[in-house]
């Protein structure tokens, strides 16, 4: 009967995480994905805020080589709501020739919480 409880106890824990990363979700579609080394990438972004809380920061991404920004800016998504932007990667100088994905990460300044998706760009 203990060992029931404790299986049981942790199970709750094991699922605790699912049920907090399904606050939002992302999705990305290509819009100009193949470009020069002085172009700009651009990808259509959906966040869609399945929560309670209202804000997110702007996109980042863990690639030195590109910058990553929103146009127009993220702002605040209400709950339900559903916000498209245009997604828009520029590559630095040193950005690699040919096929990558490149990591972008949508946050919320609000719990901390997410999402780590990535989009191929061929340069």
């Amino acid at each position: 009967m203990k060992l029931h409880h404790y299986i049981t106890v942790a199970l709750i824990f094991l699922l605790v995480p699912s049920v907090l990363a399904a606050s939002f979700t992302v999705e990305t579609e290509p819009i100009k994905p193949e470009i020069y080394i002085d172009e700009i990438a651009e990808f259509t972004l959906s966040i869609t805020n399945n929560g309670a809380n209202d804000a997110f920061e702007q996109p980042s991404s863990a690639d030195v080589r590109w910058i990553v920004e929103t146009d127009p800016f993220i702002g605040s998504i209400s709950s339900g709501e559903t916000k498209k932007v245009t997604l828009r990667l520029i590559p630095k100088k040193s950005a690699q020739l040919g096929p990558q994905n490149v990591p972008v990460r949508i946050k919320s300044d609000v719990t901390g919480e997410f999402i780590s998706t990535s989009v191929l760009v061929t340069i």
